[in-house]
């Protein structure tokens, strides 16, 4: 399942304390990769960066988020779209995790409206399912108004 850089940084806000640039709201990215010098860049990739030698050039693929980690980037410009900073020292690997489960969860989700979908499930039961993922109230009324279906976030 393919994510926007908008949800994998609402996400990540959750765990760390982060900076972003202007993020892309359709989704385009489907994994994340530890960025290398050698490596060319991958159109839909989430890069997690560490290297303090690091300077994004304008011309990199377009459906790409920039995930930069480190103390080292406290005070970096974010000049370019779909650029994220957590100013701490994390381990990558715990970083590199977390995405993966927001990924997991998604996949999850879409897997779980998938199956209630092929057993005809009520909307109560999508809207239920649909609860933890969109942190939102949602209402469903009828013809004169009456509410037929009620989701709340917690």
């Amino acid at each position: 399942m393919k994510l926007s850089a908008k949800i994998i940084c609402y996400h990540l806000q959750k765990s760390f304390s982060i900076h972003t640039s202007r993020l892309d709201t359709f989704p385009t990215l489907s994994c994340p990769s530890c960025f290398e010098k050698s490596m060319p860049l991958q159109d839909g990739r989430v890069y997690l960066i560490t290297d303090p030698d690091f300077q994004p050039t304008f011309h990199h693929p377009k459906n790409i988020l920039f995930l930069m980690i480190g103390k080292i980037y406290q005070n970096y410009e974010l000049t370019q779209p779909n650029m994220c900073i957590i100013p701490e020292d994390i381990p990558v690997n715990i970083v590199f995790n977390r995405i993966q489960d927001i990924f997991i969860l998604y996949d999850q989700w879409n897997q779980s409206l998938m199956d209630s979908r092929l057993r005809n499930a009520s909307i109560q039961e999508l809207l239920d399912l649909t609860a933890s993922i969109i942190p939102n109230d949602a209402d469903r009324y009828g013809f004169y108004y009456h509410c037929l279906q009620r989701l709340e976030s917690e």
